[in-house]
């Protein structure tokens, strides 16, 4: 479980605060997506749960045990893939050779089918790899890993069509529910429904998050000949694709995540204030 606390987070070139007071918590076995425009603080907040930087107040927790210590065993449960990867002059295999000892649950299985899943030549160094390759081999790496908490900082940038199908079917495959796994991503459709919570930042504005469940229990997403009753609708070849509040009535509707993020980036719709029914 990753648990945060009040956290708080500045950039020093210009004093104003990222993230101002986040609170929340992250539960193992589920997969958080996390959205926001540039500049928001995406990759920050996924750095400050790495334990990278260091949040200015707060407390972010992996297991009850402060990841700003960077302990060994913290480290040790922990996988963040960035949006930029190091291209060094080694092979796949015998870098994550040098990588495992650090993590005591580090599966060789896991890594070669991951591996042989996205087609990694392991003939050929880190470094000539494309940058589709060489975040394959990286995503193939913090799935081996096993960690408690997996970060992936836009994982599919760089992936080809077919690649994109194998990043989705390797979370499901990889992943267990003893982990954490936080996505953040501009490319919603390369995710699809592989998610259960959803974070959302606005620049300047406390992070809103809410789990599937309390957006469908609250929520309809529909095509629609008018706009009446909409809390946000855009036009589509349809007519209008539209958010509306759910009636009794009403069955659960697929979330449509792009219609969802545009109301909430336009306030007309607050992740904050969905709760699931019971």
């Amino acid at each position: 479980m990753l648990t945060i606390e009040d956290i708080k987070y500045r950039y020093k070139r210009t004093g104003s605060y990222v993230i101002d007071g986040m609170t929340a918590t992250l539960e193992p076995g589920r997969i958080h997506l996390l959205l926001g425009n540039n500049g928001v603080g995406k990759t920050t907040l996924l750095r400050l749960m790495a334990g990278l930087i260091y949040p200015k107040a707060g407390h972010i927790r992996l297991d009850g045990k402060e990841v700003r210590e960077r302990a060994v065993e913290t480290l040790g449960k922990t996988a963040y893939v960035s949006d930029i990867e190091a291209g060094l002059n080694i092979k796949p295999t015998a870098h994550a050779a040098l990588v495992k000892p650090f993590y005591k649950d580090f599966s060789d299985e896991i890594l070669q089918e991951a591996m042989k899943m996205f087609a990694i030549d392991d003939e050929t160094t880190i470094s000539s790899m494309s940058l589709g390759q060489r975040k394959k081999y990286y995503i193939s790496l913090a799935l081996a890993k096993r960690p408690r908490l997996m970060l992936l900082d836009e994982p599919t940038n760089g992936l080809d069509i077919v690649s994109k199908e194998m990043f989705r079917k390797a979370i499901v495959q990889f992943t267990d529910e003893a982990q954490v796994t936080v996505i953040s991503t501009h490319q919603t459709h390369d995710v699809g429904d592989l998610w259960d919570n959803l974070i959302v930042m606005k620049k300047g504005e406390p992070v809103q998050i809410a789990t599937r469940g309390a957006i469908t229990d609250n929520l309809v997403f529909e095509n629609a000949t008018t706009t009446e009753g909409a809390l946000y609708a855009k036009p589509s070849p349809m007519g209008n694709r539209i958010v509306r509040k759910k009636e009794e009535c009403d069955e659960d509707s697929a979330v449509d995540i792009e219609l969802l993020y545009d109301a909430i980036l336009f306030d007309k719709v607050n992740l904050s204030t969905l709760r699931e029914r019971s």
